[in-house]
């Protein structure tokens, strides 16, 4: 896959292209990619996604706790592993936002792209006041001579899956479930930094795992998790949380306890990825209560991964 910052320069024949945000590449959005795959291949044209290295609402909502199911470099990632042919990835600017959608698609789908199809989701609205509707860019392609196509939802057999739908099931813990409607399990991937050394004084030794500050973080509590060093997958256990055994006011935390392994790790990148919750975030009067209760945590999270290795 080729990825872009622009259209400058790019040297594509018979484009088939779908524009969105997709945040997360969830199977709603798999639907749209695996759509605008086919179509390339059936008219001998290549496959591109167009999306933004800053998420709009990052840019114009003022609400600074909008978090991303996955960071650029992420996204790119998953695209890539469905076969897309280029990923354009445009800065987001409040700037850009005010572009009529009439002319971003003449001028850069149609001149710099040469667009032969536009495929959209069922939602897809883009140019400034959301005024890119399926029904206008139809209207405006007749006049253009390319093809515009709109996908149908997917649903989680009541409403439609979506990267918002998704954030709200992290944040209550439901991990299985946002799980299913990504299509994959939700990961964190992060550089490996230096704790304070509690795990380890009590047995269970833990990464702590700085993670990107735009990347979403589920809810609070102790998951299973596989987790990956170095190539190789490992079981392990996952705190999130203030660690209120230890104190009060703590920062918020990411620490593995990653099972069978006993090398140091600061300074490696390692990838966690959200199997199931197990229990929520607790107090405990002492260390030896914490501990007991891990040793617990980590039992039921060994039974829970052979029934799961065994499906």
């Amino acid at each position: 896959m080729e990825k872009h910052t622009s259209f400058n320069n790019l040297n594509i024949n018979k484009a088939v292209a779908t524009i969105g945000s997709f945040d997360g590449v969830h199977c709603g959005h798999c639907q749209v990619v695996n759509e605008l795959c086919k179509s390339a291949k059936l008219c001998g044209g290549q496959s591109v996604v167009i999306s933004f290295s800053q998420h709009p609402l990052m840019v114009l909502d003022q609400n600074q706790n909008f978090r991303l199911l996955t960071t650029p470099a992420e996204q790119a990632q998953l695209l890539e592993q469905m076969g897309v042919d280029h990923l354009i990835q445009l800065p987001f600017t409040k700037e850009f936002a005010q572009t009529e959608y009439d002319v971003f698609v003449k001028r850069y789908l149609v001149d710099m792209l040469h667009i032969d199809t536009l495929l959209l989701g069922y939602d897809n609205k883009f140019g400034k006041g959301g005024r890119g509707t399926f029904a206008a860019v139809e209207q405006l392609s007749r006049q253009l001579g390319f093809t515009v196509k709109a996908l149908p939802a997917l649903t989680d057999g009541q409403k439609p899956i979506s990267s918002t739908q998704i954030r709200n099931l992290l944040a209550s813990g439901n991990v299985e479930q946002a799980n299913v409607q990504l299509g994959y399990s939700y990961f964190i991937e992060g550089e490996v930094v230096a704790g304070n050394q509690i795990g380890s004084k009590i047995g269970f030794p833990t990464a702590n795992i700085s993670a990107p500050q735009e990347k979403t973080i589920p809810a609070h509590g102790v998951y299973a998790v596989r987790v990956m060093v170095a190539q190789t997958w490992y079981n392990g256990m996952l705190n999130i949380g203030n660690r209120p055994t230890i104190g009060s006011n703590n920062p918020v935390t990411l620490e593995v306890n990653i099972f069978d392994f006993n090398e140091t790790l600061y300074g490696q990148r390692i990838r966690v990825e959200l199997v199931a919750y197990v229990r929520n975030e607790k107090r405990f009067a002492s260390l030896d209560e914490l501990k007991a209760q891990i040793a617990e945590d980590k039992r039921l999270i060994e039974q829970k991964m052979a029934v799961i290795r065994c499906r």
